[in-house]
Order: C-alpha cells, then sequence, then structure tokens
C-alpha cells in the first residue's frame, strides 16, 4: 500500500514539474490577438494590451498582464472604462482543471476606472455584449456589478 501510494505522488510532482517546465517555456504573448479578440466578443467592447501577458510561478500561480484597457459604451464620454497599469491575477487550478476560472486574488496597479450613466440610468459597467439592462429604478438600488467567466 505504502508503495502504490509514493508511486501516485511521485508521479504527481512530475506532473507538476512537467506542466510548470511547459508553461515557463511558453510565451503567451503569441496568443494576445486572440485572447483580445475573445474578451471583445464575449463583452461587446474593445480590449487592448499594450504591454506583456506572463505567469509568475509561486505556490498559486499568477497570471501577470501590463497595459490593459477595456473599452467604454459607445454613449459614453471616456474612450475607456477602465485601465490599468498592470494586474496580477492568482488562479485556483482545481477550478481552471474542471473548466472554470477563479480568482483567488486580484491585484491592480495604476487603475483608472471611469462609471457613468446614460440618460435611461444604465451604467456602463453593465456588460452583456449590447448594453441593454433593466430599466433604473433611482436611488433605491444599488448599481450592479456583472463578472462573468467563460471557458
Amino acid at each position: 500500500m505504502k508503495k502504490w501510494l509514493s508511486r501516485i505522488a511521485l508521479a504527481l510532482v512530475i506532473m507538476v514539474v512537467a506542466v510548470a517546465a511547459f508553461l515557463a517555456q511558453l510565451d503567451v504573448n503569441q496568443y494576445k490577438a486572440e485572447i483580445l479578440e475573445f474578451v471583445a466578443a464575449r463583452s461587446g467592447r474593445p480590449v487592448s494590451i499594450t504591454g506583456d501577458i506572463g505567469f509568475k510561478f509561486t505556490w498559486v500561480p499568477t497570471i501577470l498582464v501590463n497595459g490593459i484597457a477595456f473599452g467604454n459604451a459607445p454613449w459614453a464620454a471616456h474612450k475607456s472604462m477602465a485601465t490599468a497599469d498592470r494586474v496580477e491575477a492568482q488562479v485556483e487550478i482545481l477550478a481552471l482543471l474542471g473548466g472554470r476560472l477563479s480568482l483567488k486574488k486580484l491585484n491592480i496597479a495604476g487603475a483608472r476606472i471611469s462609471l457613468e450613466t446614460d440618460r435611461k440610468g444604465l451604467g456602463n459597467w453593465i456588460i452583456d455584449g449590447d448594453d441593454e439592462a433593466p430599466e433604473f429604478d433611482g436611488w433605491t438600488s444599488s448599481p450592479r456589478f456583472d463578472f462573468r467567466f467563460y471557458r
């Protein structure tokens, strides 16, 4: 029984080292256009990344993105709803293996965020791909923030 468990543990360690070695050699920047296209298609907003995308290998893997801008609603006063100099997102590995994106920690440096509403009370933070939302019912309700992650 002990021999069997030690073999499984060794196999898991080898798999983790192999995945880490693969990710260390992977240049995520070569997929930048596809990533931007995916986010833009899902959100209905333009997205740009002027810096690099990378990984930081710690006990909790971290995705790093430098120089990111997320487009605003067409009616908004500013071109970008949000920009950041640097974003670090720690990802839960088990959730990712299960096909879900779950963040343990999110650090944003140099953020500039423009939250606006149109004449009907529609907030630019409502991201449905088509910017439609229920009618604004005055100050009795809080703004709705929807963050959806897709596979």
